[in-house]
C-alpha cells in the first residue's frame, strides 16, 4: 500500500438522541473543536473569581464579597504584568508553576494591600486636602447619578 490507508473496523456510537431543531429566532453560539482538537470552551456567564468566591463562601469560614472579588481582580491583573511569571506559564504545565505562582501571588497581594494603605492613609491625612476634595466631588457626582437613576428609584420602590 503507497501512502493509503486501510480500515480495519469502524464502530458507531451515538452520543445524543432527541430533537436538535431551534425554534424560529432562536440562535445559539457553536463552538467549534481547538487547535488541539478539543471542543472550545464557552463564555461563562459567571466569572472564574465569582465560582471562587462561592466556593469559598461555601467549604470555608469567611463571606467574601463584591469587594473581594474586585480587590481580587486587581491582584490578577497585576500578576498578569509579570513578564517572568507569563513567560514561565506560556513554557511550562501549570503544575510546574505553581511554586512560584502561589509565591508571586501573595506578594502580589501585600502589594496590592500596601497600595490601598497608602492611598487610604494619603485620603485621611490634613495635607491633602486636595485630593479628598476631587475624589469626595468626583464621587458624589457618580453617587448622586447613580443613586437617582430609574434603576435605583425602582429598587427603592
Amino acid at each position: 500500500m503507497d501512502n493509503e490507508v486501510s480500515l480495519h473496523s469502524y464502530r458507531h456510537e451515538i452520543t445524543y438522541a432527541g430533537d436538535a431543531r431551534l425554534g424560529v429566532g432562536e440562535h445559539k453560539e457553536v463552538y467549534g473543536p481547538t487547535e488541539k482538537g478539543g471542543i472550545a470552551q464557552q463564555d461563562e456567564a459567571v466569572s472564574p473569581l465569582s465560582s471562587i468566591i462561592a466556593q469559598v463562601n461555601q467549604h470555608c469560614d469567611i463571606t467574601l464579597t463584591e469587594e473581594d472579588r474586585v480587590f481580587l481582580e486587581q491582584v490578577g491583573d497585576e500578576m498578569l504584568q509579570d513578564n517572568q511569571l507569563q513567560a514561565l506559564a506560556r513554557a511550562n504545565p501549570m503544575e510546574q508553576i505553581r511554586t512560584v505562582f502561589e509565591k508571586r501571588n501573595v506578594e502580589a497581594i501585600f502589594s496590592k494591600m500596601t497600595q490601598n494603605q497608602k492611598f487610604v492613609l494619603s485620603f485621611i491625612d490634613k495635607e491633602n486636602a486636595k485630593l479628598r476634595e476631587i475624589i469626595q466631588n468626583a464621587m458624589l457626582n457618580d453617587f448622586y447619578k447613580r443613586a437617582n437613576s430609574p434603576s435605583a428609584v425602582k429598587s427603592r420602590r
